[in-house]
C-alpha cells in the first residue's frame, strides 16, 4: 500500500507508519521510540496487544528492547517475546 498523503506533523506521520507497518507484517504491537539518555520515550505506537503502552510513555532504557538491538545482543525483532531474547525483560513479561 502506497502512502500518498501529506502529513500535518511528524507524530502524525509515525503514527500511520506504525499502523501501515503493523498491518503489512502481520504483528501485534509496532513502536517508534528515541533513545534520550537512559530512557526511551515512545513517539508513536499501535497496540494490537492492548499492552497500554503509549505514546509519551518513558521507560528505562536497560528495561526495553533498544538497548539489547542497540548493542548487538540481541535481534532488532522478536516474533516471539514469552520466549524469545528479550523474555526477561519486565515490560513484555506483565503483558502475559
Amino acid at each position: 500500500q502506497r502512502l500518498s498523503r501529506s502529513f500535518g506533523s511528524a507524530d502524525e506521520a509515525a503514527v500511520e507508519i506504525c499502523r501501515l507497518v503493523r498491518v503489512a507484517l502481520e504483528v501485534d504491537l509496532v513502536f517508534v521510540s528515541v533513545v534520550d539518555g537512559g530512557q526511551v520515550e515512545m513517539l508513536a505506537v499501535d497496540d494490537g496487544l492492548g499492552s497500554g503502552l503509549v505514546a509519551g510513555a518513558r521507560l528505562d532504557l536497560g528495561q526495553t528492547f533498544c538497548a539489547r538491538a542497540l548493542d548487538g545482543t540481541a535481534p532488532q525483532s522478536s516474533a516471539d517475546l514469552a520466549d524469545g531474547p528479550y523474555a526477561d525483560l519486565p515490560w513484555p513479561g506483565r503483558l502475559g
